[in-house]
């Protein structure tokens, strides 16, 4: 039987999708013929691109959807121009259409569209190795940035909304696109600035990865949010007593941190949400022409100076981002203050101009890109050149791209198929082991560490960036020393459950091993390979290998 669809393909469809991308985009409107032109050729050649396809889940709507709601994010989220909305439309034609070529992309929209339409594209050969065809993609987008980082930028948008739009794929899938961008795509939205889209990237990853963690962090925030908002309420209004009237401000906004980097912090410091005083930040607005013959930095230290007067701060907190900006472009001067009721809270104060800049990052209309992406680019590229494996640009990307994520409590290794998985330091192939799979745990013998033909005990402890291949034997039983060889409370639980039931009448008294409570890590999506035999246990939820 002919599946029905909800949404068919037609010359009526095509019109009407067409005409609320034209409305939906204020900038186009505003366009010349001349510009809104280029756009509709771009739509109907997406258009015929995707004739046919549809995405996955849901009601399995017109493919073409995607490219056109990357488009609107590109224009309205990210401020970008006609030349980018047409490579964002264009942004899957190549990849998914093996009749569309870039020489095509290239004859009709010209070389610059073409080259970030190609910058975009991934790279589609078959290869026996899944790691290297992920590792040449992304290569060859960061190769792309020095030529037209709009590459980036589309990519970025890409991945925002299929993360808007991932609930209906398989849970699996879901987590393994979540886990790319905790990694890669919300690190490098942060190096552009593009804060507002990278907290939402970092947020909806966040939910799909570590979802009992994330559905706690929502109730805490829901059970904390009434004080909160009175707390930052009854603030911003004695801020306001103090500086309107005086000083002219453009606005006071309240901006919150992503529940992802909270959620971090909360782990690194073993604190609660409410001890995070700038999970929510008072951002104190300017515009510079209100105060003539003063310069940003002169204006902030104004304002800085009236609000001190009034609340203590934290001599140590002060952080001068306006004479050296963050390298993402953010300049503000930031300090911790505490107010009459005893709150400490943060204080950003800014220029209008840097606050769109921290929102939204270096838009094309500025002629700038961001000196974090032009950083990372020229220094990144040089390197990975230069590598020769897989192995070796997977532990450039994570010492140039994530170290700046890594905290001093986690370390971060690879299965032999890539995948990332999060570890306390001072883990051991043991612990490793285990967090795959309680079976492989119990039965390890050791392995081998970035694809070296050495085996490592279990008690090998392992550092951030290792590829860990783990060996096992049917014959090979757990024993008491491996207690002391593990950190992670899945290791010690599981061991500490194989010698209670193995012992069982012999010692009535259950084995207590001796450590600080603390909850089990959640990690990055894990992959066991296809060589071992396994079956799906209720204790956890393996993923089995696949290509993605």
């Amino acid at each position: 039987m002919e599946q029905e669809y909800t949404i068919e393909f037609s010359p009526d469809y095509k019109q009407e999708l067409y005409k609320q991308f034209l409305t939906s985009i204020p900038a186009l409107c505003n366009e010349s013929i001349y510009q809104q032109g280029r756009v509709k050729r771009a739509f109907n050649f997406a258009y015929d691109a995707h004739q046919g396809q549809r995405r996955k889940g849901g009601d399995k709507e017109p493919f073409i959807t995607h490219p056109v709601e990357v488009a609107r994010i590109v224009a309205n989220e990210m401020g970008f121009c006609t030349t980018a909305i047409i490579a964002a439309l264009l942004h899957d034609a190549v990849e998914d259409n093996e009749n569309c070529k870039i020489e095509h992309v290239e004859q009709r929209f010209g070389k610059q569209v073409s080259r970030i339409v190609d910058g975009v594209t991934k790279i589609t050969q078959q290869s026996a190795n899944n790691l290297s065809l992920q590792s040449e993609t992304f290569k060859k987008l960061i190769y792309s940035i020095p030529q037209d980082y709009r590459a980036v930028i589309i990519k970025i948008a890409d991945r925002l909304h299929n993360m808007r739009t991932i609930n209906d794929m398989p849970s699996r899938k879901q987590k393994i696109k979540a886990s790319e961008n905790l990694f890669i795509y919300a690190p490098i939205a942060h190096l552009i600035g593009l804060h507002k889209i990278k907290k939402e990237i970092y947020n909806l990853s966040f939910k799909y990865i570590h979802k009992e963690e994330y559905d706690e962090l929502i109730e805490d925030e829901k059970d904390t949010a009434l004080r909160r908002n009175e707390v930052i309420n009854n603030f911003q209004s004695e801020l306001k007593e103090i500086l309107f009237g005086f000083f002219p401000i453009y606005k006071i906004q309240t901006i919150v941190k992503s529940l992802y980097s909270a959620w971090r912090k909360m782990k690194a410091n073993k604190f609660s949400l409410e001890n995070i005083h700038n999970f929510h930040s008072t951002r104190i607005v300017f515009e510079q022409s209100e105060y003539p013959g003063k310069n940003i930095r002169q204006i902030a230290y104004i304002l800085f100076e009236k609000i001190t007067k009034h609340f203590d701060y934290k001599a140590d907190s002060l952080q001068d981002w306006l004479i050296k900006p963050k390298i993402n472009g953010f300049k503000a001067l930031v300090f911790d203050v505490i107010s009459k009721r005893g709150n400490w809270l943060e204080i950003q104060i800014l220029s209008r101009e840097d606050a769109e800049i921290a929102e939204k990052g270096f838009v094309e209309s500025s002629g700038e890109i961001a000196k974090g992406l032009e950083y990372f680019a020229q220094n990144f590229s040089k390197e990975i050149s230069d590598a020769e494996n897989g192995t070796d640009y997977e532990n450039l990307m994570i010492k140039n791209l994530l170290g700046h994520l890594l905290t001093t409590t986690n370390i971060y290794v690879f299965t032999i198929d890539g995948q990332q998985i999060s570890l306390p330091k001072k883990s051991t192939v043991l612990d490793f082991a285990f967090k795959i799979h309680t079976d492989i745990g119990l039965h390890c013998i050791g392995a081998k560490i970035n694809d070296k033909e050495k085996v490592r005990p279990p008690s090998y402890k392992l550092k951030t960036t290792n590829r860990v291949q783990i060996l096992t034997s049917p014959n090979k039983l757990p024993e008491k020393k491996w207690l002391n060889m593990v950190v992670t409370h899945k290791a010690k639980k599981e061991l500490t459950n194989y010698f209670n039931k193995k012992e069982g009448s012999k010692n009535k008294q259950p084995i207590v091993v001796e450590t600080k409570k603390q909850k089990l890590d959640p990690s990055t999506p894990y992959v066991i390979d296809e060589h071992i035999k396994y079956i799906i246990s209720k204790c956890c939820q393996p993923i089995p290998k696949q290509n993605c």
